[in-house]
Formats: C-alpha cells, sequence, structure tokens
C-alpha cells in the first residue's frame, strides 16, 4: 500500500520529501527517499492499528504497549503540582493517549472537531471507550487550570506548525519553526511538571510507550524571555524524540510553512 501511495498516488509525498530534506541535509537522495517510503508506510499502518485496536479488549491492548520508566511518573504525582505531557505526533499517538487511563493516569487532551463527521465520531467513541478526559478548545485554559489544581495530566502535542501571535519561532532541526507558547505559559503561572512522553512501533499493533526526566523550568529574565527560552527547550525535547524514530513522525504536516519576519528577534 505504502509502495502504491509512493509510485502511483504521489499524495503529500513532495511535502514529505521536502521536509525531510530540510531536517536531514547531510543525508542523500536515496536515503531521504528509502525514509520517506518507510514514513509512508507508517501512515499505513496507523491506520490497521486504528481498526485493530477496536476489535481488542481493554485487557488485550494493555498488554500491547510496553511503558519505559514509568516511575518518573509516579514520583512526579508525589509532589502534587499537576503533570503536563510534553509529546509529538510520534509512533502511534492515539495509543500513547488511550493506555494512559489504563494505568489510572488521569489523563486529560485538547480535542478540536475533525472535519469529517465520521472520523469525528469514532475517534471520539473510541476515545471515551478507555477514559480520556477530553478538553473543548474554547475556554480551556480555564479547565486545564483547574485540572492541573486538582493534581491531574494535562496531555500537550507539541510538533505543529502555531503562527503568532498565538506562537513564536524557535529552533527545531536547524530551522525556525512557529511553535505554541501556550505550554511554557501554563508552566510559567502554575509550576506545573513538564513530562516528555512519546511512543514508537515495534511492530505492527505492538508499542512502546517512553517516559523520559522532567523538564525544569527555566526563569532568565523577563516573562517573554522565559517564554522563549523554555519553548526552545520543549522544542529541542521534541526534536530528539523525532531523532530517535524518524520514519514515524509526522512529515505529512507542514511544520515550516513560514518563516519569521526580518524584524522579529526570535
Amino acid at each position: 500500500m505504502a509502495f502504491f501511495w509512493y509510485r502511483c498516488f504521489p499524495f503529500r509525498v513532495a511535502l514529505v520529501l521536502d521536509n525531510l530534506k530540510k531536517a536531514y541535509p547531510e543525508k542523500s537522495e536515496k536515503e531521504i527517499k528509502r525514509l520517506a517510503q518507510k514514513n509512508l508506510c507508517h501512515y499505513v499502518f496507523l491506520c490497521l492499528e486504528f481498526i485493530q485496536l477496536r476489535t481488542l479488549s481493554l485487557e488485550e491492548f494493555k498488554n500491547r504497549v510496553v511503558i519505559e520508566n514509568r516511575e518518573i511518573f509516579y514520583e512526579a504525582l508525589k509532589e502534587n503540582k499537576g503533570i503536563l505531557f510534553l509529546s509529538a505526533h510520534l509512533g502511534n499517538f492515539e495509543w500513547l493517549a488511550a493506555v494512559a487511563p489504563l494505568y489510572d493516569v488521569p489523563l486529560h487532551i485538547i480535542v478540536r472537531r475533525m472535519k469529517s463527521d465520521i472520523f469525528e465520531h469514532l475517534i471520539s467513541k473510541q476515545r471515551k471507550k478507555v477514559g480520556l478526559g477530553l478538553i473543548e478548545p474554547k475556554n480551556s485554559m480555564l479547565h486545564i487550570l483547574s485540572l492541573l489544581a486538582r493534581n491531574k495530566v494535562v496531555g500537550f502535542i507539541f510538533d505543529q506548525h502555531r503562527s503568532p501571535p498565538g506562537g513564536i519561532y524557535v529552533d527545531f532541526f536547524n530551522r525556525s519553526a512557529a511553535t505554541t507558547k501556550g505550554l511554557a505559559a501554563l508552566v510559567e503561572r502554575t509550576h506545573a511538571i513538564v513530562l516528555p512522553i512519546y511512543s514508537y512501533r515495534t511492530d505492527l499493533g505492538r508499542m512502546v510507550l517512553r517516559i523520559e526526566p522532567p523538564i525544569p523550568y527555566k526563569r532568565v529574565g523577563t516573562h517573554e524571555e522565559n517564554i522563549y527560552t523554555n519553548t526552545q527547550v520543549y522544542s529541542h525535547a521534541i526534536e530528539h524524540m523525532v531523532r530517535q524514530h524518524p520514519e514515524q513522525w509526522f512529515w505529512i504536516h507542514n511544520r515550516w510553512k513560514s518563516e519569521p519576519e526580518a524584524s522579529s528577534p526570535h
């Protein structure tokens, strides 16, 4: 299916190739094409695993995901500050979110309605089945602050384009990328703990979910300087995740959609 996609129906293939060239200028044309083909295969696997998840019992699903460094999460939970998961569209991100409630992790995620009513219904039903908390984008800040005050967990997908004023330009794969400043702003205000977390596939329908040590918040000066510095730190953490398993990231997304204006300091 991935071969057919690449050769006969090249939807967004040019974008995947272009993004890979930007991120890995040191790789040869042959290496870039091979990585792009593996990436297309990853999207096919995502579709198959979405269907697969609907056929598994919750116990069967739980047994297909190995969690590394679980103790880091429980130590952070003891601090009673609330936890912000820093994550990306890496591996099977839907599986990552879905497995959390099965380990009594009080995870909530911000959800935006999909354009397709059919996909919206299917995905929402699956998320509710496993017990995920869903946050509406409208007035989400108050909801998130309330959750963190009660030591709950909120997941942040941090690897998508976000134009100013909601975003700022920071480095990502040695290129300026418009990135949300919402996570840094939340930590500045709440002192919540930021835990990097990501998934990667070991086989079709088999995942590893890895938790990394907390990222301390850096206070370097003014509010704006703090936001910029910490957003950059989070961006580098995401880049580190992607570099571990580049074939399983969302290269089909236009991450470098725009560039900062010449007058912008960042």
